[in-house]
């Protein structure tokens, strides 16, 4: 025989408990996940290092101030090593990038992604990142070889 103790036992109504999981839900789904629409891509977003590795690897033309961390064009400089028409920075393959991360879970702001979504975003934009910066290192490997 199993004995009860009295004092363990709780009744509940079904109306109260159904609104104490629905309040218990909406407080877990609020609950911070590290991330904010300005830390979103913290950590993995393309830096100025990783293009500026590149270039330097494949003896990219230096401009005045050194070696470029922008994309190289072939229409980057004039004949006085002139600056005549930057190619991509750091700061605007980011934005490209993570405008395709968020298209992959149909978002256009950072601050829409659920918290269902993160780990995806996060996911496509290190894929997309690593996928643009093997094509542009496999590109300058073609140019040095010119």
């Amino acid at each position: 025989m199993i004995s009860k103790n009295v004092s363990d036992l709780i009744t509940i109504s079904r109306h109260d408990l159904d609104e104490l999981v629905r309040q218990r839900v909406a407080e877990a789904s609020r609950q911070p996940t590290g991330f904010t629409a300005n830390t979103l891509f913290t950590g993995i977003a393309i830096d100025p290092n990783d293009i500026m590795t590149i270039n330097k690897r494949h003896g990219m033309p230096e401009d005045r101030f050194g070696v470029s961390s922008s994309v190289y064009s072939r229409h980057q400089y004039d004949d006085g090593n002139i600056i005549r028409n930057d190619g991509s920075s750091a700061k605007e393959l980011h934005d490209k990038l993570r405008f395709l991360a968020l298209a992959v879970v149909g978002e256009t702001k950072n601050g829409l992604v659920t918290r269902a979504d993160i780990t995806t975003v996060r996911e496509a934009y290190s894929k997309f990142r690593d996928d643009f910066l093997a094509l542009y290192d496999d590109r300058a490997a073609k140019l040095a070889k010119e």
